[in-house]
């Protein structure tokens, strides 16, 4: 019987744990303003992706954040699928809280203060420190 390298097994499955199909319609996505190229995307059957940017700027093919959420009235609450070389420190689950200025919804992370500074200030250059949805 032929023996595989211990490296070589590592790879395939290191590449089979990216081919995942996508969790169907999409019920949100969000970009994050002060860079313009992060992603947040929500389904409708529950699932959470985030893409980070290369470093061309495009976005890239894989997310590097994956879990389920769960949408209220004023926030999302997501639960983060730790990966394999995910930091121990690493939050299992974040909160966005919900902010609409006019036809706009944005996200801001409950943890961070912008949301809130907004909120006191009104001051609409702290939007740019969230994540505005794309689309209707």
């Amino acid at each position: 019987m032929t023996r595989f390298p211990p490296w070589l097994v590592a790879l395939l499955v290191l590449a089979v744990g990216g081919c995942r199909e996508k969790p169907g319609p999409v019920l949100a996505s969000f970009v994050y303003s002060a860079t313009g190229s992060n992603r947040i995307v929500l389904y409708v059957s529950g699932k959470y992706e985030c893409y980070g940017a290369s470093e061309d700027g495009s976005l890239r093919r894989s997310p590097y954040e994956i879990g389920t959420f769960v949408g209220g009235v004023s926030n999302y609450v997501i639960s983060i699928e730790k990966g394999f070389f995910d930091s121990p420190a690493m939050r299992a689950r974040k909160v966005y809280r919900i902010i609409k200025q006019g036809e706009v919804e944005y996200l801001f992370d409950e943890q961070g203060t912008e949301g809130k500074d907004f909120e006191a200030t009104r001051d609409e250059r702290k939007l740019r420190q969230g994540w505005r949805r794309e689309g209707g």
